[in-house]
Protein backbone atom coordinates (compact mmCIF):
# COMPACT_ATOMS: atom_id res chain seq x y z
CA UNK A 1 0.00 0.00 0.00
CA UNK A 2 1.43 3.49 -0.85
CA UNK A 3 1.11 5.21 2.46
CA UNK A 4 1.50 8.76 0.98
CA UNK A 5 -2.37 7.86 -0.59
CA UNK A 6 -5.51 8.46 1.39
CA UNK A 7 -7.13 5.35 1.56
CA UNK A 8 -10.90 4.48 0.29
CA UNK A 9 -13.26 1.43 0.95
CA UNK A 10 -16.20 0.40 -1.52
CA UNK A 11 -17.83 -2.01 -0.12
CA UNK A 12 -20.36 -4.48 -1.83
CA UNK A 13 -21.96 -7.99 -1.21
CA UNK A 14 -20.00 -9.52 -4.26
CA UNK A 15 -17.30 -8.64 -6.84
CA UNK A 16 -19.68 -8.60 -9.20
CA UNK A 17 -21.61 -5.75 -8.28
CA UNK A 18 -18.37 -4.09 -8.09
CA UNK A 19 -17.65 -4.57 -11.32
CA UNK A 20 -20.92 -3.63 -12.64
CA UNK A 21 -22.22 -0.75 -10.86
CA UNK A 22 -19.30 1.56 -8.89
CA UNK A 23 -16.12 0.34 -10.93
CA UNK A 24 -16.13 3.74 -12.76
CA UNK A 25 -16.53 5.54 -9.61
CA UNK A 26 -13.70 3.93 -8.39
CA UNK A 27 -11.20 4.68 -11.18
CA UNK A 28 -12.34 8.42 -10.64
CA UNK A 29 -11.70 8.60 -7.35
CA UNK A 30 -8.28 6.89 -8.12
CA UNK A 31 -7.93 9.69 -10.67
CA UNK A 32 -8.24 12.14 -7.47
CA UNK A 33 -5.39 10.45 -5.71
CA UNK A 34 -7.41 7.84 -3.47
CA UNK A 35 -5.83 4.20 -2.77
CA UNK A 36 -9.14 2.11 -3.87
CA UNK A 37 -9.73 -0.72 -2.16
CA UNK A 38 -12.51 -3.28 -2.65
CA UNK A 39 -14.54 -5.34 0.25
CA UNK A 40 -16.95 -8.03 -1.25
CA UNK A 41 -17.75 -11.33 -1.48
CA UNK A 42 -14.91 -13.38 -4.06
CA UNK A 43 -17.59 -15.06 -6.53
CA UNK A 44 -14.51 -15.61 -9.03
CA UNK A 45 -13.55 -12.42 -10.03
CA UNK A 46 -11.43 -10.53 -7.72
CA UNK A 47 -8.49 -10.99 -10.39
CA UNK A 48 -10.37 -8.17 -12.78
CA UNK A 49 -10.54 -5.64 -9.78
CA UNK A 50 -7.12 -6.17 -8.82
CA UNK A 51 -6.06 -6.07 -12.31
CA UNK A 52 -7.80 -2.37 -12.52
CA UNK A 53 -5.30 -1.65 -9.65
CA UNK A 54 -7.32 -1.67 -6.78
CA UNK A 55 -6.82 -4.04 -3.78
CA UNK A 56 -9.48 -6.41 -3.21
CA UNK A 57 -10.32 -7.82 0.33
CA UNK A 58 -12.76 -10.68 0.48
CA UNK A 59 -15.85 -10.05 2.63
CA UNK A 60 -16.21 -12.74 5.82
CA UNK A 61 -20.21 -12.69 5.59
CA UNK A 62 -22.72 -15.14 3.64
CA UNK A 63 -25.64 -13.44 2.35
CA UNK A 64 -28.62 -14.69 4.30
CA UNK A 65 -29.38 -15.94 7.56
CA UNK A 66 -26.82 -14.60 10.18
CA UNK A 67 -27.27 -15.76 13.32
CA UNK A 68 -25.70 -13.43 16.66
CA UNK A 69 -22.77 -14.96 17.07
CA UNK A 70 -22.34 -15.01 13.26
CA UNK A 71 -22.91 -11.07 13.28
CA UNK A 72 -20.56 -10.39 16.34
CA UNK A 73 -17.63 -11.97 14.51
CA UNK A 74 -18.54 -10.46 11.10
CA UNK A 75 -18.49 -7.27 13.12
CA UNK A 76 -15.13 -7.93 14.36
CA UNK A 77 -13.56 -9.43 11.13
CA UNK A 78 -14.13 -6.43 8.96
CA UNK A 79 -13.46 -4.01 12.06
CA UNK A 80 -9.75 -5.60 11.66
CA UNK A 81 -10.09 -4.95 7.78
CA UNK A 82 -10.47 -1.78 8.35
CA UNK A 83 -8.33 -0.79 11.14
CA UNK A 84 -5.41 -2.54 9.18
CA UNK A 85 -5.89 -0.36 6.08
CA UNK A 86 -6.91 2.83 8.37
CA UNK A 87 -9.16 4.50 5.58
CA UNK A 88 -10.05 7.86 5.02
CA UNK A 89 -13.39 7.25 3.02
CA UNK A 90 -15.35 4.09 3.63
CA UNK A 91 -18.46 3.91 1.15
CA UNK A 92 -20.70 1.14 1.84
CA UNK A 93 -23.49 -0.51 -0.56
CA UNK A 94 -26.64 -2.72 0.91
CA UNK A 95 -28.79 -3.16 3.89
CA UNK A 96 -26.84 -5.71 5.39
CA UNK A 97 -23.61 -4.43 4.38
CA UNK A 98 -24.44 -1.24 5.86
CA UNK A 99 -25.27 -2.66 9.29
CA UNK A 100 -22.12 -4.54 10.19
CA UNK A 101 -19.70 -2.22 8.62
CA UNK A 102 -20.80 0.75 10.18
CA UNK A 103 -20.67 -0.88 13.35
CA UNK A 104 -17.57 -1.82 12.20
CA UNK A 105 -16.16 1.24 10.43
CA UNK A 106 -17.10 3.19 13.61
CA UNK A 107 -13.50 2.37 15.50
CA UNK A 108 -11.58 4.05 12.52
CA UNK A 109 -11.47 8.03 11.90
CA UNK A 110 -13.46 7.22 8.16
CA UNK A 111 -16.23 9.14 6.94
CA UNK A 112 -18.59 6.74 6.27
CA UNK A 113 -21.08 6.76 3.32
CA UNK A 114 -23.84 4.39 3.01
CA UNK A 115 -25.51 3.84 -0.02
CA UNK A 116 -29.46 2.09 0.50
CA UNK A 117 -30.06 -0.01 -2.84
CA UNK A 118 -33.08 -1.02 -1.79
CA UNK A 119 -34.96 -2.02 1.31
CA UNK A 120 -35.40 -5.77 1.35
CA UNK A 121 -38.10 -7.47 2.30
CA UNK A 122 -38.38 -6.20 6.03
CA UNK A 123 -39.57 -2.84 4.37
CA UNK A 124 -41.65 -5.18 1.29
CA UNK A 125 -43.30 -7.40 3.54
CA UNK A 126 -45.86 -6.97 6.11
CA UNK A 127 -46.14 -9.69 8.68
CA UNK A 128 -45.51 -10.20 12.38
CA UNK A 129 -42.34 -11.36 12.13
CA UNK A 130 -41.10 -8.53 9.86
CA UNK A 131 -42.54 -5.95 12.26
CA UNK A 132 -41.10 -6.43 15.25
CA UNK A 133 -37.46 -6.87 12.96
CA UNK A 134 -38.58 -3.81 11.73
CA UNK A 135 -38.55 -1.43 14.40
CA UNK A 136 -35.33 -3.55 15.83
CA UNK A 137 -33.66 -2.17 12.78
CA UNK A 138 -34.99 1.49 12.58
CA UNK A 139 -33.83 1.90 16.69
CA UNK A 140 -30.43 0.78 15.66
CA UNK A 141 -30.46 3.01 12.28
CA UNK A 142 -31.43 5.89 14.48
CA UNK A 143 -28.31 4.95 16.79
CA UNK A 144 -25.95 4.63 14.19
CA UNK A 145 -27.08 7.96 12.01
CA UNK A 146 -26.21 10.06 15.31
CA UNK A 147 -22.62 9.56 14.68
CA UNK A 148 -21.61 12.81 12.81
CA UNK A 149 -19.52 11.09 10.51
CA UNK A 150 -22.24 8.62 8.97
CA UNK A 151 -23.78 10.15 5.81
CA UNK A 152 -27.04 8.08 4.39
CA UNK A 153 -27.62 7.93 0.49
CA UNK A 154 -30.77 6.67 -0.98
CA UNK A 155 -31.19 6.05 -4.95
CA UNK A 156 -34.65 6.90 -4.59
CA UNK A 157 -36.92 9.94 -3.01
CA UNK A 158 -39.56 7.47 -1.37
CA UNK A 159 -36.55 5.88 0.80
CA UNK A 160 -35.31 8.93 1.29
CA UNK A 161 -39.17 10.11 3.20
CA UNK A 162 -39.64 6.98 4.55
CA UNK A 163 -36.34 7.81 7.15
CA UNK A 164 -37.26 10.96 7.45
CA UNK A 165 -40.26 9.67 8.38
CA UNK A 166 -38.93 7.60 10.87
CA UNK A 167 -36.48 10.30 12.40
CA UNK A 168 -33.28 7.87 11.55
CA UNK A 169 -32.22 11.22 9.06
CA UNK A 170 -32.30 14.57 8.07
CA UNK A 171 -31.49 16.82 5.49
CA UNK A 172 -27.91 16.75 6.98
CA UNK A 173 -26.66 13.53 6.70
CA UNK A 174 -29.24 12.25 4.24
CA UNK A 175 -29.15 12.56 0.49
CA UNK A 176 -30.71 11.22 -2.59
CA UNK A 177 -28.55 10.17 -5.84
CA UNK A 178 -30.49 8.14 -8.12
CA UNK A 179 -28.80 5.21 -8.46
CA UNK A 180 -25.35 3.64 -10.08
CA UNK A 181 -26.26 5.61 -13.62
CA UNK A 182 -25.50 3.87 -16.87
CA UNK A 183 -22.94 4.34 -19.26
CA UNK A 184 -24.38 5.93 -22.20
CA UNK A 185 -21.56 5.32 -24.55
CA UNK A 186 -22.13 1.83 -24.47
CA UNK A 187 -25.97 2.06 -25.67
CA UNK A 188 -27.76 3.49 -28.57
CA UNK A 189 -30.75 4.25 -29.81
CA UNK A 190 -31.83 0.68 -31.17
CA UNK A 191 -34.83 0.07 -34.18
CA UNK A 192 -36.98 -2.68 -32.92
CA UNK A 193 -36.92 -5.97 -34.40
CA UNK A 194 -38.08 -6.77 -37.41
CA UNK A 195 -40.74 -9.85 -38.09
CA UNK A 196 -44.34 -10.40 -36.20
CA UNK A 197 -43.37 -11.66 -32.79
CA UNK A 198 -43.50 -9.13 -30.03
CA UNK A 199 -41.13 -9.75 -26.94
CA UNK A 200 -42.10 -8.75 -23.82
CA UNK A 201 -39.07 -8.80 -21.50
CA UNK A 202 -38.66 -9.38 -17.46
CA UNK A 203 -34.87 -8.62 -16.55
CA UNK A 204 -34.11 -9.59 -13.33
CA UNK A 205 -33.40 -12.29 -10.81
CA UNK A 206 -35.53 -14.77 -10.49
CA UNK A 207 -37.69 -13.82 -7.29
CA UNK A 208 -41.21 -13.77 -6.51
CA UNK A 209 -40.28 -10.10 -4.85
CA UNK A 210 -39.18 -9.41 -8.96
CA UNK A 211 -43.01 -9.66 -9.87
CA UNK A 212 -42.14 -13.39 -11.56
CA UNK A 213 -45.34 -14.80 -10.98
CA UNK A 214 -47.32 -11.87 -11.79
CA UNK A 215 -45.91 -11.62 -14.98
CA UNK A 216 -46.74 -15.17 -15.37
CA UNK A 217 -50.01 -14.04 -14.73
CA UNK A 218 -50.22 -10.83 -17.21
CA UNK A 219 -48.70 -13.64 -19.61
CA UNK A 220 -51.96 -15.63 -18.85
CA UNK A 221 -54.20 -12.68 -19.72
CA UNK A 222 -51.79 -11.89 -22.84
CA UNK A 223 -51.75 -15.01 -24.41
CA UNK A 224 -54.61 -17.04 -23.01
CA UNK A 225 -57.48 -14.96 -22.56
CA UNK A 226 -57.02 -12.53 -25.21
CA UNK A 227 -55.44 -15.16 -27.78
CA UNK A 228 -52.45 -13.15 -28.82
CA UNK A 229 -50.23 -16.34 -29.35
CA UNK A 230 -47.87 -13.82 -31.24
CA UNK A 231 -46.58 -12.41 -28.16
CA UNK A 232 -43.70 -14.10 -26.02
CA UNK A 233 -42.90 -13.41 -22.43
CA UNK A 234 -38.99 -13.96 -21.94
CA UNK A 235 -37.19 -13.57 -18.38
CA UNK A 236 -33.99 -13.26 -18.15
CA UNK A 237 -31.74 -13.62 -15.29
CA UNK A 238 -30.60 -16.84 -12.95
CA UNK A 239 -32.00 -18.22 -9.97
CA UNK A 240 -30.48 -16.88 -6.53
CA UNK A 241 -30.27 -20.14 -4.53
CA UNK A 242 -31.18 -19.20 -0.95
CA UNK A 243 -32.46 -16.25 -1.42
CA UNK A 244 -36.19 -16.18 0.53
CA UNK A 245 -37.50 -15.08 -2.96
CA UNK A 246 -35.61 -17.42 -4.90
CA UNK A 247 -37.98 -19.41 -7.40
CA UNK A 248 -37.05 -23.01 -8.05
CA UNK A 249 -35.75 -24.16 -11.54
CA UNK A 250 -38.70 -26.84 -11.91
CA UNK A 251 -41.29 -24.11 -11.06
CA UNK A 252 -39.68 -21.77 -14.30
CA UNK A 253 -39.28 -24.88 -16.51
CA UNK A 254 -43.12 -25.93 -16.24
CA UNK A 255 -43.74 -22.22 -17.31
CA UNK A 256 -41.85 -22.48 -20.01
CA UNK A 257 -43.32 -26.22 -20.79
CA UNK A 258 -46.77 -25.30 -20.84
CA UNK A 259 -46.19 -21.66 -23.00
CA UNK A 260 -46.40 -19.27 -21.23
CA UNK A 261 -42.75 -17.79 -20.56
CA UNK A 262 -39.23 -18.63 -22.06
CA UNK A 263 -36.18 -18.45 -19.42
CA UNK A 264 -33.09 -17.36 -20.66
CA UNK A 265 -31.00 -17.74 -17.21
CA UNK A 266 -28.30 -15.63 -17.13
CA UNK A 267 -26.91 -13.66 -20.17
CA UNK A 268 -23.70 -11.47 -19.77
CA UNK A 269 -24.84 -10.24 -23.22
CA UNK A 270 -27.28 -7.70 -21.38
CA UNK A 271 -27.63 -4.94 -24.15
CA UNK A 272 -28.21 -7.63 -27.05
CA UNK A 273 -31.15 -9.04 -24.82
CA UNK A 274 -32.57 -5.51 -24.56
CA UNK A 275 -32.18 -4.79 -28.19
CA UNK A 276 -33.77 -8.33 -28.94
CA UNK A 277 -36.85 -6.82 -27.01
CA UNK A 278 -39.74 -4.87 -28.00
CA UNK A 279 -41.16 -4.05 -24.45
CA UNK A 280 -39.22 -4.31 -20.70
CA UNK A 281 -41.67 -5.32 -18.47
CA UNK A 282 -40.46 -5.03 -14.24
CA UNK A 283 -43.59 -5.06 -11.60
CA UNK A 284 -41.66 -5.39 -8.91
CA UNK A 285 -42.38 -4.98 -5.24
CA UNK A 286 -39.70 -2.10 -4.66
CA UNK A 287 -36.53 -1.47 -5.90
CA UNK A 288 -33.77 1.10 -4.68
CA UNK A 289 -33.06 2.08 -8.39
CA UNK A 290 -33.51 -0.46 -11.05
CA UNK A 291 -30.08 -0.45 -13.31
CA UNK A 292 -32.55 -3.12 -15.57
CA UNK A 293 -34.72 -0.60 -16.08
CA UNK A 294 -32.26 2.17 -17.11
CA UNK A 295 -30.17 0.40 -19.28
CA UNK A 296 -33.77 -1.25 -21.14
CA UNK A 297 -34.41 2.87 -21.72
CA UNK A 298 -30.71 3.19 -23.06
CA UNK A 299 -31.79 1.32 -26.09
CA UNK A 300 -34.55 2.94 -26.35
CA UNK A 301 -37.69 0.44 -25.49
CA UNK A 302 -40.88 1.44 -23.96
CA UNK A 303 -41.31 0.21 -19.49
CA UNK A 304 -44.32 -1.03 -18.01
CA UNK A 305 -43.66 -0.98 -13.89
CA UNK A 306 -45.53 -0.67 -10.78
CA UNK A 307 -45.73 2.33 -8.80
CA UNK A 308 -43.24 1.54 -6.22
CA UNK A 309 -40.00 3.00 -4.88
CA UNK A 310 -37.34 2.86 -7.30
CA UNK A 311 -39.35 1.78 -9.90
CA UNK A 312 -41.82 4.76 -10.63
CA UNK A 313 -38.61 7.02 -10.70
CA UNK A 314 -37.11 5.51 -14.02
CA UNK A 315 -40.35 5.86 -15.68
CA UNK A 316 -43.05 8.79 -16.50
CA UNK A 317 -46.23 7.57 -16.91
CA UNK A 318 -47.67 7.68 -20.90
CA UNK A 319 -44.56 9.28 -21.56
CA UNK A 320 -41.99 6.59 -21.79
CA UNK A 321 -44.18 3.66 -20.89
CA UNK A 322 -46.65 3.05 -17.76
CA UNK A 323 -46.86 3.07 -14.23
CA UNK A 324 -49.40 0.85 -12.78
CA UNK A 325 -50.60 0.24 -9.00
CA UNK A 326 -49.20 -2.63 -7.06
CA UNK A 327 -50.06 -5.92 -8.13
CA UNK A 328 -52.91 -4.87 -10.67
CA UNK A 329 -52.18 -7.26 -13.35
CA UNK A 330 -55.14 -6.48 -15.00
CA UNK A 331 -54.17 -2.89 -15.85
CA UNK A 332 -50.43 -3.68 -16.39
CA UNK A 333 -51.97 -6.50 -19.16
CA UNK A 334 -54.26 -3.74 -20.44
CA UNK A 335 -50.97 -1.05 -20.58
CA UNK A 336 -49.16 -3.58 -22.30
CA UNK A 337 -51.81 -4.63 -24.48
CA UNK A 338 -51.71 -0.93 -26.00
CA UNK A 339 -48.24 -1.38 -26.58
CA UNK A 340 -48.42 -4.43 -28.25
CA UNK A 341 -51.31 -3.48 -30.97
CA UNK A 342 -49.78 -0.40 -31.53
CA UNK A 343 -45.91 -0.21 -32.89
CA UNK A 344 -46.12 3.48 -33.74
CA UNK A 345 -46.56 4.01 -29.78
CA UNK A 346 -43.67 1.68 -28.78
CA UNK A 347 -41.65 3.88 -30.99
CA UNK A 348 -42.32 6.73 -29.66
CA UNK A 349 -42.06 6.01 -26.22
CA UNK A 350 -39.06 3.97 -26.80
CA UNK A 351 -37.68 7.41 -27.76
CA UNK A 352 -38.58 8.64 -24.72
CA UNK A 353 -37.15 6.43 -22.44
CA UNK A 354 -33.82 6.88 -24.31
CA UNK A 355 -34.04 10.78 -23.85
CA UNK A 356 -35.00 10.21 -20.20
CA UNK A 357 -32.36 8.05 -19.14
CA UNK A 358 -29.51 10.55 -20.94
CA UNK A 359 -30.88 13.45 -19.41
CA UNK A 360 -31.23 12.09 -15.72
CA UNK A 361 -29.24 8.60 -15.20
CA UNK A 362 -26.07 9.20 -17.21
CA UNK A 363 -23.11 7.20 -15.51
CA UNK A 364 -21.12 10.58 -15.06
CA UNK A 365 -23.52 12.80 -14.18
CA UNK A 366 -24.08 10.42 -11.07
CA UNK A 367 -20.62 9.91 -10.57
CA UNK A 368 -20.50 13.64 -10.11
CA UNK A 369 -23.26 13.81 -7.41
CA UNK A 370 -21.18 11.17 -5.14
CA UNK A 371 -18.30 13.15 -5.26
CA UNK A 372 -20.21 16.05 -4.84
CA UNK A 373 -20.95 15.12 -1.60
CA UNK A 374 -17.56 13.53 -0.29
CA UNK A 375 -16.51 16.92 -1.54
CA UNK A 376 -18.49 18.23 1.41
CA UNK A 377 -17.06 16.29 3.95
CA UNK A 378 -13.52 14.70 2.57
CA UNK A 379 -12.71 17.17 -0.02
CA UNK A 380 -11.90 14.95 -2.83
CA UNK A 381 -11.16 16.83 -5.39
CA UNK A 382 -8.02 18.79 -3.44
CA UNK A 383 -6.44 15.31 -2.50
Amino acid sequence: MNTNKPRAFIVTNIDVFFLTNRKEQAQIMQELGYEIHVLAADTGRSAEITGLGFIFHELPLGRFGLGPLSIISNIFKIRKIYRDVNPAVIHQLGLKIILLGTLAGLGTKAIIFNTYTGLGYLFTINNLKTGVLRRILIVMLKMIYKNKRVIAIFQNNTDYNLFKKYGIINEENGYVIRGCGVDMKNFALTPFPEGDIVRVLLPGKMLSSKGIYEFVEVSRIIRGEKGLKHVEFVLCGGIDAGHPFSIQESQLLEWQEQGWIKWLGNQRNMTKVYQEADIVVLPSWREGLPKSLLEAGAVGRPIITYDVAGCNEVVLDNHNGYIVPFKDTAMMAERLQRLIEDRELRQRMGENSYEYVKEHFELYKIIDENIGIYNKYIHVSKV
